[in-house]
This record gives structure tokens, C-alpha cells and sequence, in this order.
């Protein structure tokens, strides 16, 4: 176990995230995925894929949050979840936060570090454009790596 320099807690884990992204050709299928004990209320995972341009998605849970289906909202007053997808350009980055979509929590074991979820998301950042979206999402932790 790490520690960030904000007094996170950092894990770094087993298993997997990946999911198809509209305007990019290939799917992002994360090289590594990080737990982090974020705050006294919410658990954060961040998984990469440096392949091409750098890329991220980022998945924040409430510590209390129960399998079952939960609405991305932005800025909801308590959201059970929140996610981002980051994409690196040549001289830029660019964040899209979930507006709307679905995270279905199938099972969840905190203390043994056991996700499996599904999710998809759009986000409309991009004005004049067509929503960017995501689709096809798994979240498949299977515990701490090693």
C-alpha cells in the first residue's frame, strides 16, 4: 500500500477496465487500475491505457453504495457515483464527465478489494458536436495485485 501526497491511500489492483469510446478506433483496455481510499465517504478507482495517447477512466463509488443500477448525473446533491474519461490530444488534454448513463453495480466487496460492475456514459463537453460516448464499460477487480 502507497500513500499519495494528499494522504490517499493507494492500491494498486487486479483486474481490469475497458470499454469502446465513439470517436476513438481503439477500445481502452486499461495496463493498470489503482484503488484509493479517497475521502471518508468515497473510494476511487483510476485505471490507464498508455498504448496510443495516453488515456483514463475514472470511477469514483460511495463507501456505502450496494449492488444495483445507479444513474451518472452531474452534480447530483449525494451521488452514489461519478466518472470521467480522459484523453490525451498532441498538446492537450481533455476530460469528459458522465451526464447520463448507467452503472450497474453487479458485486462489491470493499475489504477484499472484489468489484464487478458494467457502465456506459455520454458527455456533451464538446459543444457543436455529437456526445462523445462511452460504451461497453466492465469494471472487473479481483483483489490487490501482489
Amino acid at each position: 500500500m502507497h500513500t499519495s501526497k494528499k494522504g490517499q491511500k493507494t492500491i494498486f489492483a487486479k483486474g481490469v477496465v475497458g470499454c469502446n469510446v465513439s470517436f476513438a478506433a481503439t477500445p481502452f483496455t486499461s495496463d493498470s487500475v489503482n484503488f484509493y481510499d479517497a475521502s471518508a465517504t468515497d473510494y476511487s478507482i483510476v485505471a490507464y491505457d498508455g498504448k496510443a495517447n495516453p488515456r483514463m477512466v475514472y470511477i469514483r463509488m460511495n463507501k456505502k453504495i450496494t449492488p444495483g443500477t445507479y444513474d451518472f448525473k452531474i452534480n447530483p446533491e449525494n451521488p452514489e457515483v461519478f466518472a470521467y474519461y480522459y484523453h490525451a490530444h498532441e498538446n492537450f488534454g481533455w476530460y469528459y464527465h458522465a451526464e447520463e448513463g448507467k452503472f450497474v453495480l453487479k458485486s462489491v466487496d470493499f475489504e477484499k478489494l472484489e468489484i464487478d460492475a458494467t457502465f456506459a456514459f455520454t458527455s456533451t463537453n464538446t459543444p457543436d458536436e455529437q456526445p462523445m460516448a462511452v460504451q461497453n464499460g466492465v469494471l472487473t477487480i479481483t483483489g490487490p495485485s501482489a
